[in-house]
């Protein structure tokens, strides 16, 4: 018989010092029995821990100390809801970490008797810990915020975001990849899209008129492009008059021949150079707004460890592997568009002044002096010992560009001396004012103005793209005696900003509040899920994070015939399913679901069927996002697949949608012939129109989503998957013969082949092992029974007694 010591942790009550262990009285005749499994054949998509049968603990004075008026809800005592840490001594042999969970006290004449409670390996500290939290709790992820500017945005495209945390660098942390979240994107060297109207001319070239019997109404827009079919020039629409007639920009056609109109597409990402004006190339391409950014999941991993004391994640195993070296996740956490505007600050702006008075207002002596060339309103109160009274007045007005007038909008007049809001306005919409009044009367009392130099500035803060013109309405008042008269003077003038797109820069992207809704747990389990890992704690306290197959090919083989009883064990069926389904959560996204309409599976789902008609059907399902990526093709002519991969988070219907977190491989696409795209900085206006021509930029050299880390070549597959079964591969469109490193294929064939094999069974026998083999064994371990080896599935062992029950899978034969 072994001596079985418990030792618990008192809990943190009245003190933040961790308390020293404390050993348990224990009862003598009842025996403690643990149950161990990793991983069950009934059950295979979970990762399990230790756990005992329910045991009784005496009411003794050291036991009561711990568990101390948990009985009593009016007392603050033993709290059950959070296990206490706890370790097991065989023989005072270290044996198992793990918690105990207090689960009833019997209270016999007022008074507590006796406590049942259970123990549970150290693994499911990580539930306990980590609770509900959600991945926005994480708030070391915060080490990667950065301002959200239009050049940020194509860093992260081209090449990615470095930084340093701690003295340590993190290359390529964040990337903006090629995945929109609001319309798809095409490839048209012609800088063209689909045709609206064609037809032929019936006027002469010298006009400069198209006539039609076709309804432009509607349909055709200035700046539509008209392509010459017979010589293959373009021009502008420039006007359309009432009789449909259209005005171009230049002669390129004559009477009878013919045309096409077409528009350019806003979704077009091609490199058109910089000589291509009348194609709109500095109009279309990929925008800053398009695209959100994405964080590797290794940093989400290490947030956790940061995030949570008792958590720490042994180096060296999966999370530190190749599979997870370039796995990002997409920070998609609202349908609206990232915040890419930010604040707006009027003193670094031009202005026009209009009214009787700008030279007054302009005079750099006056005491209320507004400088055109910066934006920037000063006023020092008068020290004149004649003056009498004085007041500014100061409006405001933002009037937002076309296409941003339902974009909502903070404005405010601030104190640039010290950044003190004087009058501000939240949520706004349209064309909005806002008034600052600083005088005797006034709502500003001017006596409480410091009597310096006060320097006044607007300030707009949107968390959308945001264009508009900025107007400050100037009064300025004051009454003077001169000794035998008393005389009022008012000055009047306009600041009009002399930019009608003025535009809210360098709003700070917060990793935590645009990482998707997801509680840290689900994350974890995810990974668990899709790569059928499994963990444990090892005796320095550390998680062991490994594959299935890595972890049974790190256990040792034992011989136990000579403890094992002989008289009796059993045989059973080791198939416990007639079928498997590996597949994601339901996608949102238009490519997957007309993948699952054309072939009614999910993409990336694979169903493991036996041999067996009877029997349920298990799912293993990982709660991530799966999607369906897309190849361009040239829509000029649909020649040249190009070398450009992209996701389009869209639903059917094309509309902007929020499902589950995306996880995928970043694939760095370096320059090649013609695979260039075009980057503007610009904004698109609320209805999607052509947005205002910006700075262009060709991006040789650009971050791509895939379900593999690299594109590979048709000959040879990638060297991982996330789909779980065989696919075509999105950019080669190859199958490479069904060997394509699925998840599958690398994570779970060999197990669950195994299970499914017809000459597998599970044998149950029973033992009464020695301490030394106690101490020893573990769960990937192999067993030798009478010259056949096994693997093991559960066992369960009474501690005091050795008394084992073995749940095995033979090897196959």
């Amino acid at each position: 018989m072994q001596k079985v010591i418990l030792y618990i942790q008192p809990q943190l009550r009245t003190t933040t010092t961790a308390q020293d262990y404390v050993r348990v009285d224990l009862m003598e005749e009842d025996l403690i029995e643990l149950t161990q499994v990793i991983q069950d054949v009934k059950d295979i998509d979970k990762v399990f821990t230790d756990y005992s049968k329910t045991f009784n603990l005496p009411a003794s004075k050291t036991n009561n100390k711990i568990f101390k008026w948990w009985y009593n809800p009016d007392v603050e005592g033993f709290d059950n809801q959070i296990m206490a840490n706890a370790r097991i001594e065989l023989n005072h042999f270290h044996f198992k970490f793990g918690k105990i969970k207090l689960e009833e006290v019997v209270i016999r004449n007022g008074e507590a008797s006796m406590y049942k409670a259970t123990f549970f390996g150290d693994t499911v500290k990580i539930s306990d810990i980590i609770n509900e939290d959600q991945l926005s709790d994480l708030d070391w992820l915060n080490n990667f915020n950065h301002n959200n500017t239009s050049a940020n945005v194509l860093a992260g495209l081209n090449a990615g975001l470095d930084f340093t945390v701690d003295s340590v660098s993190y290359t390529d942390a964040i990337i903006y990849p090629l995945i929109t979240h609001s319309q798809r994107y095409i490839y048209d060297s012609s800088g063209l899209a689909d045709v609206i109207v064609s037809g032929v001319a019936t006027s002469s070239a010298s006009s400069k008129l198209v006539d039609t019997s076709e309804n432009f109404t509607n349909v055709v827009q200035v700046n539509d492009i008209v392509k010459n079919i017979t010589d293959t020039t373009y021009a502008l629409v420039t006007a359309i008059d009432d009789n449909n007639h259209l005005s171009i920009s230049s002669n390129i056609m004559s009477n009878g021949e013919s045309y096409q109109i077409s528009r350019t597409n806003v979704g077009n990402v091609s490199w058109g150079g910089t000589s291509g004006g009348n194609l709109n190339y500095n109009r279309h391409g990929v925008l800053p707004e398009d695209l959100k950014p994405a964080i590797l999941v290794k940093h989400i991993v290490k947030a956790i460890e940061e995030q949570y004391d008792e958590i720490e994640f042994k180096t060296s195993e999966f999370f530190d592997s190749a599979p997870m070296n370039s796995l990002y996740m997409w920070l998609h956490r609202d349908i609206k568009k990232m915040a890419l505007a930010g604040t707006w600050v009027g003193n670094s702006d031009a202005y026009t002044c209009t009214g009787s008075n700008c030279s007054d207002f302009t005079n750099s002596s006056s005491t209320t002096y507004f400088n055109t060339g910066n934006g920037v309103m000063r006023f020092q109160p008068t020290t004149n010992v004649n003056l009498i009274s004085e007041q500014l007045t100061m409006q405001l007005t933002i009037t937002p560009a076309g296409g941003y007038t339902n974009v909502p909008y903070d404005v405010e007049i601030v104190r640039s001396n010290n950044w003190e809001t004087y009058v501000s306005s939240q949520n706004q919409t349209g064309t909005q004012s806002i008034t600052m009044i600083i005088g005797p009367n006034g709502p500003i009392d001017i006596n409480t103005l410091p009597q310096v130099r006060n320097f006044f500035v607007g300030r707009v803060t949107t968390e959308e793209s945001f264009q508009f013109e900025a107007k400050y309405s100037l009064t300025y008042t004051n009454t003077i005696f001169n000794g035998t008269t008393t005389n009022t003077n008012t000055f009047i003038a306009t600041m009009t900003s002399n930019s009608s797109t003025l535009t809210p820069q360098d709003g700070l992207l917060e990793i935590t509040e645009n990482i998707p809704k997801m509680k840290v747990l689900d994350f974890l389990k995810g990974l668990f899920k899709m790569f059928n890992l499994t963990a444990y704690v090892n005796f320095d306290g550390k998680i062991v994070v490994q594959t299935l197959d890595d972890y049974y090919a790190g256990g040792d083989t034992h011989n136990i015939t000579e403890y094992i009883k002989t008289d009796e064990h059993t045989v059973s069926n080791s198939i416990p399913f007639k079928a498997i389904d590996f597949e994601y959560v339901d996608s949102k996204t238009f490519l997957a679901t007309q993948f699952k309409n054309l072939n009614n599976r999910k993409y990336g789902e694979l169903n493991y069927k036996s041999n067996i008609n009877t029997g349920d059907d298990y799912k293993v399902e990982s709660p991530f996002e799966h999607m369906l990526y897309e190849r361009l093709r040239n829509q000029s002519g649909l020649q040249n697949v190009k070398r450009i991969q992209y996701g389009a988070y869209v639903d059917e219907k094309f509309e902007p949608v929020v499902g589950n977190p995306l996880l995928f491989y970043g694939v760095y696409n370096q320059y090649t012939l013609g695979a260039q795209i075009n980057f503007i900085d610009s904004t698109r206006p609320e209805d999607n129109s052509l947005p205002a021509a910006g700075t262009q930029t060709a991006v040789s050299d650009y971050w791509m989503p895939h379900n593999a880390p690299t594109i590979g070549n048709t000959s040879t597959a990638p060297a991982y998957n996330l789909n779980f079964g065989s696919e075509i591969n999105s950019y080669d469109l190859t199958d490479f013969g069904g060997n394509n490193n699925s998840l599958f294929q690398l994570y779970y064939e060999n197990y669950i082949t195994r299970v499914f094999n017809k000459r597998i069974r599970i044998y149950n026998f029973s033992a009464i092992l020695p301490l030394g083999i106690i101490l020893k064994l573990s769960l990937d371990d192999k067993i030798i029974i009478n010259d056949r080896t096994y693997t093991i599935n559960k066992m369960s062992i009474k501690l005091q007694s050795g008394e084992t029950s073995f749940e095995l899978l033979n090897e196959a034969p």
